[in-house]
């Protein structure tokens, strides 16, 4: 089993159900493979497995502007994180770490949509906290605009900008369907990844930021504890997250990172206190996460938004979804009915991160084992389909992808995201590697591996 860290919906929903939903909804099992192998990719292609990859040694001795492929980065570990951040200090929307930060998050994790354009049905989420600052040193600032233009960076469930995603993974996937099939899958796999993080990593954003991604207060649903068979005194360790920063757009605040795993673990059912949400002395109100609903939630959209990439549907359908849709209502309501029964209000047992993934991943095995009669290859990320071949292809699509969402953000808010940002995040890539290229040797790596593990 892959191990990993960080602010990620686990390789259970992104491989195994991204598989099943592609099935599900239509395509093949070698065609739902590589979709399902690019939904995973979008975790797993941080610049310690990129550095390692014969394609990337190859065209990094090339000029930028000659290259075969710009290779890109969908996801960053927390050693990585961490060199972003000691690179900028004070909020400066105009640094340019913090703009590859954003570009990787924004783009791929946290999908932007609490603005006019893109927020769904129930509206706008405004900032109802304090917006004031207890911090003597002044090291924490008081909210601003800065910090505005995060709270419309919030990652929604059914936003336009989901809509707008998923209709340029169908342009995607007719353009190379002729040509490049393989091409238009993975495409397909990147929008399957983004749009199942819109549920688990709703209410958050994709920017550090104490106003937007504090968390606090977290217990479990009283009525979900017999779901978890451990000792409930160890419970606490589910909300494990990033300890508090030193300034108010410190990488601790990126994401779910307060929020520990809570918003991976499907089976879990909790209370937290958003900063957004937060009275100035008190608990403003409890939000209940209910990730059961969530990611069946996820796990139907996407069958919908694959039958609407391969045309069997006029219209990818928004704004149908919410956390008290009834089943009987889903087109495949046996298929995703068996699964929130069979896995997802399925009990864990497990406590550390590693073990409730591998639990969860046997869940997904044995579901597809008994529906397809087939054993899912583990996943692999540069051995996949053609080796070399499918990463440039990935690189390709992710890159499509990252600039048509983020361009359209910036289209419709503050966010400033044009092609010189894109140049400029992507040649970040090559700087990284020649500053840092002793530091991914294969035991320090393995080191960052168990330390990820552990945060």
């Amino acid at each position: 089993m892959l191990k990993k860290g960080g602010m990620i919906m686990n390789i259970d929903f992104h491989y195994y159900g991204t598989y099943s939903a592609a099935r599900i909804s239509g395509f093949s099992h070698e065609d739902s493979c590589k979709i399902a192998w690019a939904a995973e990719t979008v975790d797993e292609n941080n610049l310690v497995n990129i550095y390692k990859t014969k394609t990337y040694k190859e065209e990094s001795k090339k000029d930028f502007d000659k290259r075969d492929v710009r290779i890109i980065s969908t996801f960053e570990k927390t050693s990585e994180n961490s060199n972003d951040s000691i690179r900028y200090w004070r909020k400066n929307p105009n640094n340019e770490n913090i703009a590859r930060i954003r570009s990787v998050w924004l783009a791929f994790h946290f999908l932007p949509g609490n603005f006019k354009a893109a927020a769904p049905a129930d509206g706008i989420i405004e900032h109802e906290g304090t917006k004031e600052t207890a911090d003597v040193l002044n090291i924490f600032t008081e909210y601003e605009k800065y910090d505005e233009l995060d709270m419309q960076l919030l990652c929604r469930n059914n936003s336009n900008t989901s809509r707008i995603m998923i209709g340029s993974a169908r342009q995607q996937y007719q353009e190379y369907l002729e040509k490049e099939k393989d091409a238009g899958l993975y495409a397909i796999g990147v929008a399957m990844h983004v749009l199942a993080d819109t549920w688990a990593h709703e209410f958050f954003t994709g920017s550090p930021n104490y106003w937007t991604n504090d968390a606090e207060g977290f217990r479990v649903k009283a009525s979900a504890m017999k779901r978890i068979l451990i000792d409930h005194d160890k419970i606490e360790k589910y909300f494990s997250g990033t300890v508090s920063g030193v300034q108010d757009n410190s990488i601790f605040y990126m994401g779910h990172g307060r929020a520990g795993h809570c918003p991976d673990y499907d089976f879990l059912e909790y209370y937290y206190v958003p900063r957004w949400k937060k009275e100035k002395k008190e608990f403003g109100y409890a939000k209940l996460i209910n990730n059961p609903n969530r990611f069946q939630n996820a796990f139907a959209q996407m069958i919908d938004a694959m039958k609407y990439i391969r045309g069997e549907m006029d219209e990818f359908p928004l704004r149908e979804y919410n956390l008290v849709r009834d089943k009987s209502v889903y087109a495949d309501n046996s298929d995703i009915a068996a699964v929130k029964e069979e896995i997802f209000l399925q009990p864990c047992s497990g406590v550390y991160y590693n073990e409730v993934e591998s639990q969860r991943c046997e869940l997904w095995k044995k579901f597809i084992k008994n529906k397809w009669n087939i054993v899912l290859d583990n996943y692999v990320y540069n051995n996949g389909y053609d080796d070399e071949l499918s990463l440039k292809q990935f690189w390709r699509v992710a890159r499509k992808h990252r600039d048509r969402v983020l361009t359209y953000v910036s289209d419709q808010t503050d966010y400033n995201f044009d092609n010189k940002i894109a140049d400029t995040v992507d040649k970040m890539i090559d700087d990284y590697s020649s500053k840092f290229s002793d530091l991914y040797d294969p035991a320090l790596s393995r080191l960052l591996d168990v330390t990820e593990v552990i945060l």
